[in-house]
């Protein structure tokens, strides 16, 4: 997975973050979070900074339920906390790119959570709502990601492999 370039998981995120909701509705992915564990172990911590900051401005202007900067500060700081993890991940294994992403995810989440409770509108936070935000939802993130992007991404490498070895 290491030669994909990174706007095919950009693409997918994005078709997920925008169409998910249909399918998922009940469920609050961070359809993001797959394409920044992917963005983080190709690229600099600055660059990772970047990512999660435009993909955070992009997801503030696609919701208008919060504030303006919410997701934005949200992501660059799971971006800025995660990339210093990124080491105990390997990118090439399939498995780590679900476990960094549910990582990411519950980090996302709990961020998301603690700037809500500092807002005007607080959340009652009870143990099955903390149950649910930072350990089930991240694990639903983390086979998502390991469906909609590890799949297709290695479908994608061996479609590659097989043009190569017929040239």
């Amino acid at each position: 997975m290491a030669k994909i370039p990174l706007i095919f998981p950009f693409l997918l995120a994005l078709l997920a973050h925008l169409y998910g909701g249909i399918f998922t509705k009940p469920l609050h992915l961070v359809a993001f979070a797959p394409f920044f564990a992917i963005a983080m172990q190709r690229l600099s911590l600055q660059s990772s900074l970047w990512v999660g900051t435009l993909v955070g401005l992009f997801v503030d202007l696609t919701s208008s339920s919060l504030r303006f900067g919410f997701f934005s500060l949200g992501y660059t700081l799971t971006c800025w906390i995660a990339y210093k993890q990124r080491k105990h991940f390997f990118d090439d294994q399939s498995l780590s790119l679900s476990l960094y992403t549910a990582f990411i995810s519950c980090l996302a989440s709990a961020l998301q959570l603690t700037f809500l409770s500092f807002g005007p509108s607080r959340l009652p936070l009870d143990l099955s709502f903390l149950f649910s935000d930072l350990l089930i939802m991240p694990l639903i993130d983390g086979l998502y990601a390991f469906f909609w992007f590890t799949c297709p991404l290695q479908v994608y490498t061996l479609v590659k492999k097989r043009r190569r070895s017929r040239s």
